[in-house]
């Protein structure tokens, strides 16, 4: 028996969200997010300060190992606006280069470390280009830099999601070490637990962006 549909019946758009982690790798914080998005076999990309993952190549290794993806995040974390070129081009080349010692891969993905002065992202993501990379901001903010439960979850749960998002999480804390990241590995299971429940698929960074 063929059953026809209504006129005005209109098949729910797939959703998509890419996880991604700034900051690390954090021995304290990376590894037990690094469970939680294996128990819910969820893939992630994780944007490394070069100079953390000099100092925790093991948990870069793992990284890998898991399927996750990896981004440069140049080696130092900086944010000042009188940087010049060459010195934000050694950050990030050289982030490559401990990456490619550590993994034996190289990535093609970049983020620009924040700041308030957007021209100096942009100059950044510029010089990012010019060493071959592609730079991925995001779509959806978690502000889980400031390290509240509650805030994480408001943003998260309470933004809607459209055909594709990008979350920014961190699972570290460069430039404020005093924040702990806690309230991101506590949130993360709950987060991911709606998402399977609405039917809304994770994808790499690789996979959202094609390349």
């Amino acid at each position: 028996m063929n059953l026809m549909r209504p006129k005005h019946f209109k098949p729910a758009k797939k959703k998509y969200v890419s996880f991604t982690f700034d900051d690390g790798p954090d021995r304290k914080y990376t590894l037990p997010i690094l469970d939680v998005l294996k128990r819910f076999g969820v893939k992630a990309t994780f944007f490394l300060v070069g100079k953390r993952a000099k100092r925790n190549p093991d948990i870069v290794q793992r990284i890998v190992k898991e399927g996750h993806e990896i981004g440069n995040h140049t080696y130092s974390h900086p944010v000042s606006p009188i940087l010049r070129y060459r010195a934000i081009e050694k950050e990030i080349a050289l982030t490559g280069k401990i990456i490619t010692e550590i993994t034996g891969q190289t990535t093609q993905l970049f983020r620009p470390t924040w700041s308030p002065w957007d021209f100096y992202c942009s100059r950044m993501e510029d010089i990012a280009q010019d060493l071959g990379y592609q730079s991925v901001r995001w779509s959806i903010s978690s502000v889980d830099w400031l390290g509240i439960k509650g805030i994480i979850r408001h943003k998260i749960m309470n933004t809607p999601i459209n055909s594709k998002e990008i979350f920014l999480f961190h699972d570290g804390a460069e430039k404020f070490p005093i924040v702990s990241r806690r309230a991101t590995v506590e949130v993360l299971p709950h987060i991911l637990h709606r998402n399977q429940k609405n039917n809304i698929h994770p994808l790499t960074l690789s996979e959202m962006l094609g390349v």
